[in-house]
């Protein structure tokens, strides 16, 4: 009789500890799901940067921006920091340079009269300009050096 109970005991226990290692292994977020599960402090040279994507929470445990350099590496970055400014920002000049190029501002009308485009909206008025770049660059070589910080505009 009581090698029946402790049989029954073990075996419930058992039974138990696989139904909880189940739960755990199909919980979101834990594993293939997640490209980035965890942030690192890796940083590339801007000219190595091709795009960038958000990972948000809630499949996966972190919020992290997804660098994507050009040799097809993806950097798992706090979203947060001064360079991942300078990533979005220049991801979005690269953006709006292949824009221009393939749509220039001004076209020339069949009898040869310009058109220009029309003034840009709300949206595009903070479009990042050189100026812009150029001084996050300054900005963050300053912040190195323990210089003040100062806001581009």
């Amino acid at each position: 009789m009581l090698k029946t109970s402790t049989a029954l005991v073990l075996g419930t226990t058992l039974l138990c500890f696989s139904q909880w290692m189940s739960d755990v292994a199909a919980t979101p977020g834990l594993g293939a799901d997640c490209p980035c599960p965890h942030r690192s402090n890796t940083k590339v040279k801007l000219s190595r940067v091709v795009d960038y994507s958000i990972q948000h929470e809630g499949i996966c445990p972190v919020r992290v921006l997804m660098v994507h350099t050009v040799s097809g590496r993806i950097l798992c970055s706090n979203p947060d920091t001064k360079w991942a400014e300078m990533v979005r920002f220049k991801v979005q000049m690269d953006r709006v340079t292949k824009e221009l190029q393939e749509n220039p501002l001004i076209t020339a009308g069949p009898s040869g009269t310009i058109t220009p485009t029309p003034a840009p909206t709300p949206e595009t008025d903070r479009i990042l300009t050189k100026e812009r770049l150029k001084c996050l660059k300054k900005l963050q070589k300053k912040n190195r050096r323990g210089k003040k910080q100062r806001i581009c505009p």
